[in-house]
């Protein structure tokens, strides 16, 4: 099949493009360390992005800040391609729109193969000059080949989650006591930035009906604030619901959050790209809601791990939730189920064969490409 495939190590240039560090950025985190443990040489090349610095540095990945961002910067692929060149790159792996513009054009230049990473639903512009395109769930899949992306350049592979994350949490009833939350208080979670598409105020709406059912209900938001939270903090007020739901910001230790909830809930209106705040909800054993739309409902198995709810439904919301707060039992047997699921399903270490995986066949293609000119 190529190097990968008899154990040839790789060169790798790994480019990405982030505006802030979250979902797409910790998954080139995991990759990169993941892929240099396997004995593959990694440079990341990053638009500069402290905090993805910082992280790349605690795992000893060798990376540069370097000035790759931006639709219009047409020296990005020239930079690219003097990395590529330096480390001897055997693959260009892109991660966001960006990243993977400039890249695919650097891998013109460069004469190398381009893997690119999509996280979202993007447009197929941004991947063009890609070899083979990585999709992080089928929602994303499909909606690459219904805007003309070959069904063929495309493959599918989950995002992983790290099972280092999941070690060394705070114990909930610490969390509680920090937050002020009593400990038998029923507890919801909702992780995502605080933006219009997320469908927070549908949320609000449902716990404004649930916290008559249930003594001390609370709601915890965790997420950077994407200019929503002036107006969900005033929809909290007029629904009397301002002491039930917590606006937590962006926490690192959200996980230790999630662990100390009942509940963990993505109320999304837009397609998502792969919802990972329901996954890892789900390694720690707690039931999960969700919306059915693409991206999210890839994230728990409606009926056995959670709920799925129709997008923009409050009601919905309302009786799913209702449920499981109301049966301890049930919350406990779904979140039991989604601890077993998870990990077949979300596995880095699969993640991580996969990639190496798309490099051999991205390697092949290019090499029979160029014996075809």
């Amino acid at each position: 099949m190529s190097a990968v495939a008899t154990g040839t190590k790789l060169n790798l240039l790994m480019c990405i493009t982030p505006r802030h560090f979250s979902g797409a950025e910790r998954v080139l985190v995991n990759l990169a360390s993941g892929l240099q443990e396997r004995g593959h040489q990694v440079l990341v090349l990053t638009k500069p992005q402290e905090r993805l610095v910082e992280e790349l540095g605690h795992r000893s990945v060798p990376v540069r800040a370097v000035r790759i961002g931006g639709k219009l910067n047409r020296a990005a692929p020239y930079r690219i391609t003097q990395a590529a060149q330096e480390i001897e790159a055997d693959v260009i792996y892109t991660v966001l729109s960006s990243a993977s513009l400039w890249g695919g054009y650097a891998g013109r230049l460069a004469g190398l193969p381009v893997v690119s990473n999509v996280h979202a639903l993007n447009s197929r512009v941004w991947y063009g000059q890609a070899t083979r395109v990585i999709a992080c769930s089928w929602g994303v899949q499909h909606h690459l080949v219904e805007h003309g992306v070959p069904e063929s350049k495309i493959e599918v592979i989950y995002n992983g989650v790290d099972p280092a994350r999941l070690q060394g949490l705070r114990p909930g009833p610490e969390v509680r006591r920090d937050l002020g939350v009593a400990q038998d208080a029923p507890v919801i979670c909702a992780v995502a930035h605080l933006h219009k598409k997320k469908g927070h105020r549908y949320l609000l709406e449902a716990v404004s009906h649930l916290v008559r059912r249930h003594q001390g209900l609370q709601l915890l938001c965790v997420g950077r604030d994407s200019g929503q939270q002036a107006v969900l903090q005033r929809q909290a007020v007029a629904l009397g619901i301002a002491d039930r739901a917590r606006f937590l910001g962006f926490r690192p230790d959200v996980l230790s959050v999630v662990n100390a909830s009942d509940i963990v809930v993505l109320p999304s209106v837009a397609k998502e790209g792969l919802g990972m705040a329901l996954t890892e909800a789900a390694f720690l054993g707690k039931p999960t809601v969700g919306t059915d739309i693409p991206g999210v409902r890839e994230a728990l198995v409606g009926g056995e791990t959670g709920y799925l709810v129709p997008p923009a439904d409050a009601d919905a919301l309302v009786q799913r939730l209702d449920e499981l707060l109301s049966d301890a039992d049930l919350r406990k047997s779904m979140g039991q189920a989604g601890r077993e699921w998870a990990p077949r399903t979300f596995s880095l270490q699969r993640q991580l064969e996969l990639t190496e995986a798309a490099f051999a066949r991205a390697m092949t293609l290019h090499t029979k490409r160029l014996g075809d000119r």
